[in-house]
């Protein structure tokens, strides 16, 4: 099931049918959109639906408008689909006998023809750009050669070999990892910006996140015998010198303006307790601990509030849920306060603001359920 991107329209896969109802509407019956369905994408600017039917059946790719309930079939078999930002549509055909590469096509507009752009294993869309990988030298290997293609027209522009991972920035600058080794897991951290060559961030990267004009990755930090996976933080423009942050670090999170960041680290014998740090993204002030004991953590929209989960004493899955101001100075002393018991780690925010709590109680009987929570 997915929200549209803005309003109150939910759709929802049932018994494979894609479902559309308005929430809005209390006594509103769901209505059919598209039959066949496995899985479903929106549009972006939430006017259109792209379902996908099952593989086993080949793929079928339909879209409907949401407005004016038109349905038209985009493919009759396919591997992948994806919605661009401005709302094109990008269907991956089907591998040949012997796997490798597929058709790419885009369908700009609901009346439009799919036109075939390349051809490629997997793909990633941006404004301007089309990130293109392809396996037909390496088939069946989960990394290949990446390329990326004009989307106004012109040749594809070859970046890097053996990129297991990639992915497209909000300033539309290409980040991926090249020169992937399987055995040690982690590959060249590198950065295309639009119309510049590939520019190299870091080496023995496990894995990166991108957020606005910011990366922050895993390293294998080489030890004897062995290594320590640290993580490091830089602006993908190379503005600044590449900065660790912690090490032995099991999640962290970015807000969504790019200046503070939350991790986990200093974990007692695994990922499930652990302590809460907190300190500006680029460096200019220390870490401050939040708690100790944290099994994981969720931070609200607007990066107000901290949703805290601790180790439940007992119960090996479930967690305790406390909820912490994420701007105000940390606890002087003592447990932060709980305001849910021995529920699913799966709890989370359920408002921009982080004024209610969704969660699973995993109680005894007569406890279990899924509540939702308003938090003072």
């Amino acid at each position: 099931m997915s929200w549209a991107p803005s309003g109150s329209l939910l759709a929802f896969v049932a018994s494979g049918r894609l479902m559309l109802l308005d929430a809005a509407q209390e006594t509103a019956p769901s209505s059919l959109a598209l039959d066949g369905v496995q899985t479903f994408a929106w549009a972006p600017g939430g006017d259109r639906l792209a379902g996908r039917g099952p593989g086993a059946a080949g793929g079928r790719v339909d879209v409907r408008e949401v407005r004016t309930g038109r349905v038209r079939e985009v493919a009759k078999a396919s591997s992948d689909f994806a919605f661009g930002s401005d709302g094109t549509l990008f269907v991956l055909g089907l591998p040949g006998t012997k796997g490798g590469d597929r058709p790419l096509t885009a369908l700009e507009r609901f009346e439009g023809h799919p036109r075939e752009i390349g051809r490629a294993t997997s793909f990633a869309a941006s404004e301007r750009y089309v990130a293109l990988l392809s396996t037909d030298r390496q088939t069946g290997e989960a990394f290949g050669a990446l390329s990326r293609l004009p989307r106004a027209g012109g040749a594809a522009e070859p970046l890097g070999e053996r990129v297991s991972e990639f992915r497209f920035a909000d300033g539309g600058d290409l980040v991926f990892l090249a020169r992937y080794d399987g055995r040690a897991r982690a590959g060249t951290l590198t950065a295309a910006a639009p119309g510049s060559s590939p520019r190299e961030l870091a080496q023995r990267v496990q894995s990166f996140t991108v957020q606005g004009g910011r990366v922050l990755y895993l390293v294998q930090a080489p030890q004897k015998g062995d290594f320590k996976i640290e993580l490091w933080t830089a602006p993908i423009d190379g503005s600044v010198p590449p900065r660790k942050v912690d090490e032995g670090v099991y999640g962290y999170q970015l807000t969504p303006d790019g200046r503070r960041l939350f991790w986990k680290a200093r974990c007692a014998g695994g990922a499930r307790s652990c302590s809460l740090f907190r300190a500006p993204a680029d460096g200019s002030a220390p870490p401050q601990l939040l708690a100790p004991n944290v099994a994981g953590f969720d931070l609200s929209d607007d990066a107000g509030r901290v949703l805290v989960q601790q180790p439940h004493r007992g119960a090996a899955r479930a967690v305790d849920l406390a909820v912490l101001d994420a701007a105000a100075s940390p606890p002087s002393d003592g447990p932060v306060k709980t305001v849910a018991t021995e529920v699913d780690p799966s709890s989370r925010f359920a408002d921009a603001s982080g004024r209610r709590l969704v969660y699973a109680a995993m109680g005894g009987a007569g406890q279990a359920g899924v509540y939702l929570l308003e938090v003072p």
